[in-house]
């Protein structure tokens, strides 16, 4: 019986295809007689697989995004050039229809992720289960390999108990693999505790060159740029949490910190910036996948670049001088602002809305994330109070961009 080529490969499998096959050979010696583990990393063609934590999926470590999901060709081009790990959600303006008409014929070859909302559900297991339903119908599948929560604000949002009944109920009838959380602010808080109870298999968080590098207000005069934030914003904790319980995390957000990715700006020596974030990103050991949207064929062979390799010193540098010249605009979604804040505004969601928005240049979906954001009511307005902007390590004005978000509520 054949197996599936995204699970864990046998050391003779490994052996055969991988182009590390004298490193694992070189183990075997270590205990006469026994198997040697199978390194987490492995390459097949010009693509790198990585061990998605304890499902033991091997999924790409480039990931295709689904917001929007890319053109039907630019998606077979992007499978045939090896990646197998795609994120989508119901709220992605049609992205699981699109996956689900572009996968007839190819769907084991692909490993999907899909989330669902499940805050304003009056019987939420039930509601989760027609999620799911309807999920399943769109993607033209019979399963989903990680089924998420969408935006969890507290662990309690995750391990609830009529969460967790859907979960076991789908997972029984064959329906879901793997269970999934998605995290936007306060990964700190929110997820080791998640990690910790053994339910979650996979966490999707934002990670980018930001989450570790920021230029704190005192150095703002100096230029200089503090390249230790991952350890001081807990981050580095989250990380090392989800290795020692084993959870495959898959980094988002990974272009944070300017416009659309524009591939035909080079650098001297050959390299981009979207390059050096995803390097940056895979740099981080945990992390078994980066999830970029792939919006066309250029920016498809510009984060193809990314595969397999390390940061240069130039782009280091590269990397360096876009901290310094943005880091008072990207939102690091640390909830500190929150906590602060007077009216207990969810300020890290309002300013995604805005960077949707002004950024990415996505104003249908910035909308639509506002009204997800203020689904149990109308938000007080902001009091022009500085708490906020006293509260952020990273100078980030806040105030102004909330006040922006009135601009969504039509």
């Amino acid at each position: 019986m054949s197996r599936s080529p995204f699970t864990r490969p046998t050391r003779r499998d490994f052996l055969r295809h991988s182009a590390l096959g004298a490193l694992g050979a070189g183990l075997a010696g270590q205990v006469l007689g026994q198997d040697a583990p199978v390194p987490r990393i492995e390459k097949r063609g010009e693509m790198v697989y990585r061990r998605l934590g304890k499902t033991e999926l091997m999924v790409s470590e480039l990931a295709i995004g689904g917001s929007p999901s890319p053109e039907p060709a630019i998606f077979l081009e992007a499978l045939d050039r090896g990646m197998n790990l795609v994120d989508t959600s119901a709220g992605y303006g049609g992205g699981e229809e699109r996956i689900g008409e572009v996968l007839q014929g190819r769907r084991d070859q692909v490993i999907i992720s899909t989330k669902c909302h499940p805050y304003r559900m009056e019987d939420v297991t039930a509601g989760i289960i027609a999620a799911c339903e309807t999920a399943l119908g769109k993607l033209r599948t019979d399963r989903i390999d990680v089924w998420c929560i969408h935006g969890v604000g507290g662990p309690e949002w995750f391990l609830r108990d009529d969460i967790q009944a859907a979960y076991d109920q789908l997972k029984q009838q064959g329906k879901i693999r793997f269970a999934g959380v998605s995290c936007h602010q306060d990964p700190a808080r929110v997820l080791p505790p998640l990690f910790e109870s053994g339910r979650l298999d996979v966490a999707l968080l934002a990670l980018n060159v930001f989450s570790g590098n920021t230029v704190r207000p005192e150095d703002v005069k100096a230029g200089k740029v503090y390249d230790n934030w991952l350890a001081d914003s807990g981050l580095q904790g989250v990380l090392d949490s989800a290795k020692q319980h084993d959870v495959g995390l898959v980094a988002m957000k990974t272009m944070a910190g300017g416009a659309l990715q524009r591939p035909d700006a080079y650098q001297a020596d050959g390299s981009t910036l979207a390059q050096a974030k995803l390097k940056w990103v895979l740099s981080q050991d945990a992390v078994a996948a980066a999830l970029s949207e792939v919006l066309s064929y250029a920016i498809l062979e510009d984060n193809l670049g990314a595969v397999g390799k390390t940061l240069t010193a130039e782009e280091q540098a590269l990397l360096r001088e876009h901290v310094r010249e943005r880091s008072a605009s990207v939102c690091r979604m640390c909830g500190a602002c929150q906590r602060a804040c007077p009216a207990k505004l969810p300020i890290p969601d309002l300013l995604r809305c805005i960077t949707y928005r002004d950024e990415h240049g996505k104003p249908t979906y910035a909308r639509q994330v506002y009204r997800e954001v203020t689904a149990a009511g109308p938000l007080p307005d902001c009091g022009h109070c500085t708490a906020c902007a006293q509260a952020c390590p990273h100078g980030v004005a806040g105030r102004e961009r909330i006040r922006a978000t009135r601009e969504l509520r039509a």
